[in-house]
């Protein structure tokens, strides 16, 4: 019975992670405007990307510190790598930022951070940062289970 409260820590603790990762991600993703959104709709497009950092467009136009949003199917991204052209890329994961050099994406060229979340609501959200509601329901989990165990 002393390992029910223990697992629920557990996952309070992984709720609260998970949660934390898609604010970090969501931060990093560079500022959000109503004309940077990503309308996704009902597409089966389940998720976004935000990259912030060089475009260099079809017409070999360099723009800098620009803020890019697209909408993507979560399974088509998880797979996707990057890196330069040749010799080792690092698969992308889910709540996660990378650094990302010369990456092509037709047809233009993206050299920034590339930020993969885990929902569109985290591209699309108001220009106010908000605490995730998994981190909120996992620290309160989690607070809630030690005053439970220390008595």
């Amino acid at each position: 019975m002393q390992s029910a409260p223990l697992l629920f820590c557990l996952i309070a603790l992984l709720t609260s992670v998970n949660g934390g990762h898609s604010l970090l991600c969501y931060n990093n993703g560079g500022p959000n405007h109503a004309h940077q959104t990503a309308n996704c709709g009902t597409s089966g497009l389940d998720t976004c990307w935000k990259f912030m950092g060089t475009i260099i467009d079809a017409n070999r136009t360099v723009i800098r510190g620009q803020l890019t949003k697209k909408c993507v199917k979560m399974a088509d991204m998880l797979g996707w790598t990057f890196g330069s052209n040749r010799g080792f890329r690092k698969p992308m994961g889910q709540n996660a930022c990378q650094d990302v050099t010369s990456l092509l994406t037709e047809p233009d060229i993206l050299t920034g951070m590339l930020c993969l979340c885990n929902d569109r609501d985290y591209c699309n959200a108001s220009s106010n940062t908000r605490i995730p509601w998994p981190l909120m329901i996992g620290f309160s989990l989690v607070f809630f289970f030690t005053v439970i165990s220390l008595q």
